[in-house]
């Protein structure tokens, strides 16, 4: 007998105590926003469902499939309320991608950079989906549209963490060939 009940995204994190307080703290957040449909509430809402949904992509100690596919659900729940969000349709495109579902990607990706053609997150995004259905050619075009991208805004700084393997993936078996003075 399957749960049909609202969704399994708590079983899907177990392990993680992390994660399951972050999407509990975000569907309280949905609660008292459902109940007040404040403005003040509504950002709540969406700044915990982006927090929950950012952590199980980029920090979440899970599998793939564990990680993604609660991560897309909270991307959903914030376009529900805010359908314009370019920060969570660039999530739910990569959660999209991860799945295996590089054309729905791409579709996501495409709509993001319409609305904001210097979206380097999404164009960068773009070219993994390319590359996934194995348009190499396209996908070189939008890593070097990328560079070019961050090289003209000349950003000040950039977050960047040193590698750390995760567990469930193929590359968490692998040995770690880069020097630590990189």
């Amino acid at each position: 007998h399957r749960n049909l009940g609202k969704n399994n995204s708590q079983n899907d994190t177990e392990g993680d105590t992390k994660a399951i307080d972050m999407m509990k703290a975000a569907d309280d957040a949905e609660a008292k926003y459902v109940k007040s449909k404040s403005d003040t509430d509504k950002k709540e809402y969406i700044t915990k469902q982006m927090s929950a949904a950012n952590y199980l992509m980029f920090e979440a100690n899970l599998s793939p499939k564990k990680k993604y596919k609660p991560a897309l659900q909270r991307y959903n729940k914030i376009l529900e309320i805010d359908p314009k969000n370019l920060d969570a349709l660039n999530g739910k495109g990569v959660c999209l991608k991860e799945l295996g579902r590089a054309e729905d990607a791409l579709v996501i990706f495409d709509s993001v950079l319409a609305v904001d053609p210097n979206h380097y997150m999404a164009l960068s995004n773009r070219g993994w989906s390319l590359s996934a259905l194995r348009r190499h050619n396209e996908a070189i075009a939008d890593f070097d549209a990328t560079l070019k991208l961050i090289e003209d805004v000349r950003f000040d700084g950039a977050f960047s963490f040193l590698y750390s393997p995760r567990p469930g993936t193929p590359a968490a078996n692998l040995p770690d060939a880069t020097p630590h003075a990189v």
